[in-house]
Order: structure tokens, then C-alpha cells, then sequence
């Protein structure tokens, strides 16, 4: 259980930092945004942002209002969710077909405290993570929605929905 923590956390880290030094172009929403390296594509609403992840995890990061980051106030996440979605598999975590539509029943539950799900000690901020790890066009995926204690379900639902877009093969 601890290499999950480490590496669950490091996943996170990654993505908030660029990991790799391979952060890409930001994203504003209301646009389809391309990883044209990693032959990705998903559509981004209005009020969502982040950037295109480059390099050794290709993918895509964003997020609603404040970024995850060790906070100890929590200012501001309580109330974000956010998606990273990276190319490659996670070890020990199940791989299943690409849904024809996400939902909070797929991949695995973590919750502070445990809470109805399961629960890992790097959580903060009373955060609901979901990791989801799917193949596409011969890929393997492997999502991670991020929820504030606060997060609306109009934000997790548009998460799925961004989730939804995602295209392999563009």
C-alpha cells in the first residue's frame, strides 16, 4: 500500500509541475484541445483550464478553479475538480475496456478518511480522487478525477463528460 501512496501522490505532483519539463500549450475552455504528438484530442468547456502534457506521460491536465496542491488551508480547492489524463498503465490497478460513457462508477474510489471508499494517507483537503485506467485503440489510459469536499456535481459531471470526448487517433 505504500508504493500506491508514493506513486499516487507523485502522479499528482507530476502533473501540477510538468513532471518531465514537458508541460505543453495551456488550455482555455470552450475549445477541442490536440496533443498532436501523442495523436490526442478531447473538447474543454467554458469555465474549465490547464495544459498538454508532452513527453515520456502525453496527456492532458485540467481543472476549475485552484489547482491541488499541498495547501494547508485548503483555500479554494475545496471547490475544484479536476481531470489528468496520462498515457501508460499504473501497476496493481485494474485495466478495463474504454467505457462508452465514464461515471463514478468506474476505476476505484479513494476518500479521506476512507469515507465510502478507500483511503490513501496523501489525500488533503477532504479530496474524493477516482482513478480509472482504460485501454483505447490499443492504449492504455489512465485517469485521475480529483473532487473538493465542495466540488459541484455540475463540475464531476462535466468531468465524465470531458472524459467522454477523449480521442485516440487524431
Amino acid at each position: 500500500m505504500a508504493v500506491l501512496v508514493v506513486f499516487v501522490g507523485a502522479l499528482i505532483a507530476m502533473s501540477v509541475s510538468g513532471g518531465d519539463g514537458s508541460e505543453g500549450a495551456r488550455v482555455q475552455g470552450g475549445e477541442t484541445v490536440h496533443n498532436s504528438s501523442a495523436g490526442l484530442a478531447m473538447r474543454v468547456p467554458e469555465g474549465w483550464h490547464g495544459h498538454v502534457r508532452d513527453g515520456d506521460s502525453s496527456g492532458f491536465y485540467l481543472w476549475t478553479g485552484r489547482v491541488f496542491v499541498s495547501d494547508p488551508q485548503c483555500e479554494g480547492v475545496d471547490e475544484t475538480v479536476s481531470i489528468t489524463i496520462l498515457e501508460g498503465e499504473l501497476p496493481n490497478v485494474a485495466t478495463l475496456p474504454r467505457p462508452a460513457h465514464f461515471t463514478r462508477r468506474d476505476g476505484t474510489t479513494y476518500m479521506w478518511g476512507g469515507g465510502g471508499g478507500h483511503e490513501l494517507a496523501s489525500i488533503e483537503c477532504n479530496e474524493i480522487w477516482q482513478r480509472i485506467q482504460f485501454t483505447d485503440e490499443g492504449r492504455t489510459f489512465h485517469a485521475l478525477v480529483v473532487s473538493g469536499r465542495h466540488g459541484s456535481e455540475e463540475q464531476r459531471a462535466q468531468a465524465y463528460a470531458i472524459l467522454d470526448t477523449f480521442k485516440v487517433g487524431t
